[in-house]
């Protein structure tokens, strides 16, 4: 689980990725991230109702997600926000956590937001 030093979480932080932020697009995930002044990388996932109108599958998404981002939080570059969006997809695309982990590592390295060492 990621703890909750890593998750973004204020309103107005997310407001202000929104606005500030820069995006990258990889296959059905779309990332947006931000520079903050601390010294510690929060992340997020959006899912919407477009993906799923049933709560327990959105909710399963993003606990996949949690999963992926505890594993892989120190590998990536320190003092950023990042809020990842969930496309429109059909569920059998993202059921996988190998799929999802591949997805997400490849929107991180696009963005130049993964640490040299993978």
């Amino acid at each position: 689980m990621l703890s909750k030093y890593h998750r973004l979480r204020g309103t107005s932080d997310i407001k202000n990725v929104f606005a500030n932020g820069k995006s990258t697009r990889c296959g059905f995930l779309f990332l947006k991230h931000f520079s903050n002044s601390l010294n510690t990388t929060r992340v997020m996932l959006s899912v919407g109702l477009s993906y799923s109108k049933s709560a327990v599958e959105r909710n399963a998404i993003r606990r996949k997600f949690q999963t992926i981002s505890s594993k892989h939080i120190k590998d990536i570059k320190k003092g950023y926000d990042c809020v990842f969006f969930l496309e429109e997809v059909s569920a059998g695309d993202v059921n996988s956590i190998e799929i999802l982990e591949k997805h997400i590592l490849r929107c991180l390295k696009k963005a130049g937001l993964l640490k040299n060492k993978l």
